[in-house]
C-alpha cells in the first residue's frame, strides 16, 4: 500500500488556510477500491516545511508536531457515498481546527449507492463504518510521516457522519469488524480506536427511528416538502399507524432503563408519553437550550443582529432551505457529477419571517420556559418526514438503501413497524400490502447483522468488547426534524451510564447541521487534551 512518506513531493502550501495539504491519499489498495476511499491531510504550516519535512521544534498554542491533536472528520451524509472534502468546499469545517493548530483529516467513504467496476453494490452496511476504521488504521500505520498525536484522535461528523462518529467512538477494535477490515485491506496490526467523539445531529438507532419520530411528531398531522418526501396531510391509516408507533416508542424507551446524564435520575415515560420523568427531562433540556440562547441574545453574544423582544415577537428573518424540483437536464448533470440524489430537488437558502413565540415561550430575563412539547412542535418545530419516516412502506428511503444488498438494493429493517402493520391490516388491507415484503426482508440473517453493527447501543454497556473513546460530546439543533430529539438524548443517557465524560447539548433554533456555538467545540477539545 502507498506510504505517506513516499508522497513527500505531493504536499503543497495553502496560504489562505495557512496549512500544508496532502490530498486524495488512498487508505486502501485492495483491487477495485473506489476513488472515494481516500483522505486529505491538512497540517498547520508551522509544523512542516517544503517536501513534507517536519519541523520538530515548532509550537502552536502549546502543541508540538508530536503532541498536536488530530481531528478526524468523516464526510458521511445520508449514509451515501461521499468524497473527502477539500478546503473551501461546501462541507469543509476545517478552519477553526486549523486556526487552533490542530491537524485536520477529511475522509471519504463508500455508501449505500456505491458500485464496483462490475456494477455490483459494494457500499451497503457496514461499508461506511469499515472505511472510516480502515482510514484510522492507515493513519496509525503512517505515524511519524506527518505531525499529529495519534493517541489524541478526535472523531467529528454530523448527520450520518454523526452516526459514524458515534460508532467510531463506541466500537473501537471490536472483533466483529475484523472480517470486513481484512477484506478492505486494513492494517490489522493497528488500532481503529479514538480518544474522543464529537457527535453532531446523529441519525442512529435506525431500527427504532420510526417509533421515536412518531413519539415526537405524532400530534402534527402535516409534513413539509423535504428530501424525505413531498408534503402531505396524514390520512386515517397513517394517523392510526402513528399512534401505534408512538406507543411502541414509549415501551421501547422504558425498556432501556436509562438515567439522566447530569443527575443520574431514572427516566421513564407514563403511558401518554407526555408525562413522567423522561418527558420532564426533555423539557428541562429544551428550556436549558432556550435559556442559553436568549441569554446570549440579551447580552449581544448570539451574533444574530436582533434582540430578545424582536425574537419573541417574530420581528426578524432567518435563513431556511427551499426545495425546488430539478429539471431533467439539471438532474442528469448532477448525476454525471457523481451526486447521489434520492429526490431530484435543488436546495437554495432563502430568508423567511420569524414566528411569534410569546404564546408558548416565556422569558423572565434569566430563565426561559416552554409551555409544552406539543405546543412547541406545532408552533415552531414542525414535522418534516411522513409516517413512517425511516423504514418507508414503499421501501424507498435512504435508510432502506443502507440495509440492501446486491440482489435487493433496498430492504425493510423495522420489525416494530411490521408488527403494527399486522395489527392494522384488517382495517386497512390496501395500505398494508407491504407486510409480505417486510417479513421477507426481516427474515434475512445478514440483515440482522447489519442492523446490529450499525446501532451504537450494541456496544455500550453490553458484552461486546471494544476499546471505546474516553470522551463524548453530542450536539443537536432544537429544530432538527430529521429525527426525534430523543434519539440523541437516549444515546447520551446510555453513554453516561458507562462513561464518565459525556456532554449533551441542544442548540436552540439550529436545524439539522453542525449545531454549535462558535468556539465551544475548541474549548471542549482543549479541556480534554491538556
Amino acid at each position: 500500500m502507498m506510504e505517506i512518506k513516499d508522497l513527500s513531493g505531493k504536499w503543497y502550501l495553502n496560504e489562505e488556510y495557512g496549512c500544508w495539504c496532502l490530498e486524495d491519499v488512498p487508505y486502501t489498495d485492495v483491487p477495485g477500491a473506489l476513488p472515494v476511499q481516500s483522505l486529505n491531510i491538512f497540517v498547520p504550516k508551522d509544523y512542516m516545511s517544503e517536501g513534507g519535512v517536519i519541523n520538530a521544534d515548532a509550537a502552536i498554542n502549546g502543541y508540538t508536531p508530536e503532541t498536536v491533536p488530530v481531528i478526524f472528520e468523516n464526510n458521511s451524509a445520508g449514509y451515501m457515498e461521499m468524497p473527502n472534502v477539500k478546503l473551501g468546499e461546501g462541507r469543509c469545517y476545517a478552519a477553526p481546527y486549523l486556526n487552533q493548530g490542530y491537524v485536520y483529516i477529511s475522509c471519504g467513504n463508500r455508501g449505500s449507492g456505491s458500485v464496483d467496476a462490475d456494477g455490483v453494490f459494494c457500499g451497503k452496511a457496514p461499508a461506511n463504518l469499515v472505511d472510516e476504521k480502515t482510514a484510522i488504521r492507515f493513519l496509525r500505520h503512517n505515524r511519524g510521516a506527518f505531525p499529529g498525536n495519534l493517541d489524541r484522535i478526535i472523531s467529528v461528523g454530523w448527520s450520518a457522519g454523526g452516526a459514524m462518529s458515534t460508532l467510531i467512538g463506541v466500537s473501537g477494535n471490536n472483533e466483529r469488524f475484523d472480517e470486513y477490515l481484512r477484506a478492505n485491506g486494513a492494517y490489522m496490526d493497528e488500532s481503529d480506536s479514538v480518544f474522543a467523539s464529537q457527535i453532531y445531529c446523529p441519525i442512529v438507532d435506525l431500527d427504532h427511528a420510526n417509533l421515536a419520530y412518531e413519539w415526537a411528531f405524532g400530534k402534527d398531522p402535516e409534513c413539509m416538502d423535504s428530501p424525505a418526501g413531498p408534503a402531505e396531510v396524514l390520512n386515517e391509516f397513517k394517523r392510526a399507524l402513528s399512534e401505534k408507533l408512538t406507543a411502541g416508542y414509549i415501551k421501547y424507551f422504558n425498556s432501556l432503563e436509562l438515567l439522566s446524564v447530569e443527575k443520574k435520575i431514572p427516566l421513564r415515560f407514563n403511558e401518554d408519553g407526555r408525562s413522567g420523568s423522561a418527558y420532564d427531562y426533555i423539557m428541562f433540556k429544551l428550556n436549558e437550550s432556550a435559556t442559553e440562547f436568549l441569554g446570549k441574545l440579551s447580552r449581544g453574544e448570539a451574533g444574530e443582529g436582533y434582540g430578545v423582544d424582536e425574537y419573541l415577537s417574530g420581528n426578524y428573518t432567518y435563513p431556511v432551505v427551499k426545495l425546488q424540483k430539478l429539471s431533467q437536464e439539471e438532474f442528469e448533470e448532477a448525476v454525471a457529477r457523481g451526486e447521489k440524489l434520492l429526490r431530484p430537488m435543488r436546495r437554495t437558502m432563502i430568508d423567511v419571517q420569524g414566528d411569534e413565540k410569546k404564546g408558548w415561550l416565556k422569558w423572565d430575563g434569566s430563565k426561559a420556559e416552554i409551555s409544552g412539547l406539543d405546543t412547541y412542535i406545532l408552533n415552531h418545530y414542525r414535522r418534516m418526514k411522513p409516517c413512517p419516516s425511516f423504514d418507508l412502506l414503499g421501501n424507498n428511503s435512504g435508510e432502506n438503501s443502507v440495509f440492501g444488498d446486491k440482489d435487493r438494493p433496498f430492504k425493510h429493517f423495522d420489525k416494530d413497524t411490521l408488527e403494527d402493520l399486522k395489527e392494522l391490516e384488517a382495517d386497512f388491507p390496501e395500505e398494508c400490502r407491504c407486510i409480505s415484503e417486510f417479513e421477507k426482508d426481516l427474515a434475512d440473517e445478514k440483515l440482522k447483522e447489519m442492523i446490529y453493527l450499525y446501532n451504537p447501543l450494541t456496544y455500550i454497556g453490553t458484552e461486546e468488547k471494544c476499546d471505546a473513546a474516553e470522551h463524548y460530546r453530542i450536539c443537536v439543533g432544537s429544530r432538527d426534524a430529521d429525527t426525534s430529539l430523543f434519539i440523541s438524548l437516549a444515546l447520551a443517557c446510555r453513554l453516561g451510564q458507562y462513561h464518565s465524560d459525556v456532554t449533551h447539548k441542544i442548540i436552540w433554533d439550529r436545524p439539522h447541521s453542525e449545531a454549535d456555538y462558535e468556539g465551544d467545540v475548541i474549548r471542549w477539545i482543549e479541556g480534554i487534551v491538556k
